[in-house]
């Protein structure tokens, strides 16, 4: 039906909280437990949609303070945003309000699922906490994760390529 269709995927949150981890356990299907990104990578997943091939392109921000001058010009013509935080740290969920606010500044008011990380280990961010955050920057969708034990890692970018494609008309009842 349609040639080609591709949705430019953000992730963004504070350094060390597993979004490069994420994003190689969904694009590679690997653990990886190494370095830090140094300002932005980018990884490309072709998925299927309703019969449909869909390009993502996903750009996997480095969370360094350093590196967020960067982030409005790479913000433009983005469809959906994943914003990581580390279920260890409550620091790193409080620090995604000033990311959502670059994101929605730049990218408009496009879809947002945020992401608790390492839902394997013992948690500091509690599901009040992440509900309050969620009321307070009117953001509608949590999922939690956990690269290294393989739980949840599809479903954050699955949801996301569920919303964008309901905002350009091409999805009929199906669930992420």
């Amino acid at each position: 039906m349609y040639d080609l269709i591709v949705i430019k995927l953000l992730v963004e949150g504070d350094g060390g909280v597993g979004k490069t981890t994420l994003v190689r356990r969904y694009c590679q299907g690997v653990y990886f437990d190494g370095k830090m990104t140094i300002g932005v990578e980018f990884e490309k997943k072709v998925v299927k949609f309703n019969g449909e091939d869909v390009t993502l392109m996903i750009w996997d921000f480095g969370g360094e303070e350093r590196f967020r001058e960067f982030l409005p010009s790479f913000c433009r013509g983005a469809n959906a945003a994943l914003l990581v935080y580390d279920v260890t740290r409550k620091k790193s969920l409080l620090n995604l309000e000033e990311w959502l606010k670059l994101t929605r500044r730049h990218a408009g008011d496009i879809p947002v699922i945020l992401v608790g990380a390492k839902c394997d280990l013992e948690k500091k961010v509690f599901e009040e906490d992440v509900r309050k955050f969620m009321q307070e920057n009117n953001v509608a969708y949590w999922v939690e994760t956990s690269s290294k034990n393989n739980i949840n890692v599809e479903k954050p970018f699955g949801l996301a390529v569920k919303l964008v494609m309901e905002r350009v008309g091409m999805v009929t009842n199906v669930v992420a």
